[in-house]
């Protein structure tokens, strides 16, 4: 089940990546349009979701490289590989989104008190041209399924370039219609507020499997729940849990055994429930006596005591 699990994450990769090829270059040619579009309309708004698109395309791009690192194999030194690869490049993003965003409110405030001119006709032209095609790549994402955490950020990028292309739309018919300049710099406030959004939840997600903190899919109580539900097993301790990279977990713990199965049965029957039942791809479980687990748990434990069979732990 493990070999199937990690055959169907494989293909799925395999499938997320060439989705994000594609967005790639379509993100870095809209961006250079918009950006030549936004110097030459005087517009605030463009220029701002210009800037984020080509950040996004540096950060699909620098997320393909994480990708293709991430599939070399361990070696001594990266005894796991190079599977935080992408997740150090999601944060590259991340950092990069919010200063964009910080310095968009900034100047929106500005140009908020000075009204400077704004081209509206090219502004709505460039606006639905780029709701089109974030559309477009949002969708080519959704087919991708993709669990890595690249293609779910390039997602959320394309998601809130579109809420941007549709706020400056919104801006140029307002600024053609009525000649309200102002319209450019709120609909930037606007985008730089869905930017910062989409930002930190990926920086969220990149913290958490940075401090090494359990899924939050999987309950290490349950866990530890069903671990001394298998026979054999008198209680569990020492138990860790957490994300190398999103769509691999691995856990570590130690089990206490009474001694009336085999060994190994019981190690077996652990790693079977733990696999199939929370989908944890690493599995790792010391076997040890009722003696050695009270000297271990004494100086080791840190989750404040042993989750015995019939009780729950505490976590």
């Amino acid at each position: 089940m493990a070999q199937a699990r990690r055959n169907e994450r494989r293909v799925a990769r395999a499938r997320g990546r060439r989705a994000l090829q594609w967005a790639a270059a379509i993100f870095a040619l809209l961006a250079l349009g918009e950006i030549v579009a936004g110097l030459l309309a005087h517009s605030l708004a463009l220029l701002t979701d210009g800037g984020h698109m080509a950040g996004d395309a540096f950060a699909i791009g620098a997320g393909l490289l994480a990708a293709w690192l991430a599939e070399r194999p361990a070696n001594r030194r990266q005894t796991y590989g190079y599977l935080r690869m992408e997740i150090l490049a999601a944060q590259a993003n991340g950092v990069y989104l919010i200063a964009l965003a910080l310095w968009t409110l900034w100047e929106a405030g500005h140009r908020l008190i000075a009204a400077p001119h704004v081209d509206g006709p090219p502004m709505l032209a460039l606006g639905l041209l780029s709701l089109a095609i974030n559309g477009s790549v949002a969708m080519l994402l959704i087919r991708a399924r993709g669990e890595a955490i690249g293609t779910r950020s390039a997602l959320l990028d394309a998601g809130s370039d579109a809420l941007g292309a549709a706020g400056a739309a919104v801006a140029g018919a307002i600024v053609a219609a009525t000649g309200w300049y102002r319209a450019d710099p709120a609909a930037s406030i606007l985008i730089a507020l869905a930017v910062l959004l989409a930002a930190w939840r990926m920086l969220r997600e990149v913290v958490d499997v940075l401090l090494e903190s359990s899924p939050a899919r999987i309950d290490v109580a349950e866990v530890e729940k069903a671990m001394t539900e298998t026979p054999g097993v008198a209680a569990v301790h020492d138990t860790h849990i957490w994300t190398l990279t999103p769509g691999f977990v691995a856990m570590s713990g130690h089990a206490e055994l009474d001694g009336t199965r085999d060994e190994h049965a019981v190690l077996d029957a652990l790693t079977d429930v733990l696999t199939r039942r929370f989908a944890i791809d690493h599995v790792t479980i010391q076997p040890e006596s009722e003696r050695h687990a009270e000297t271990c748990c004494d100086t080791d434990c840190e989750a404040g005591g042993r989750a015995q069979a019939g009780t729950r732990a505490r976590t």
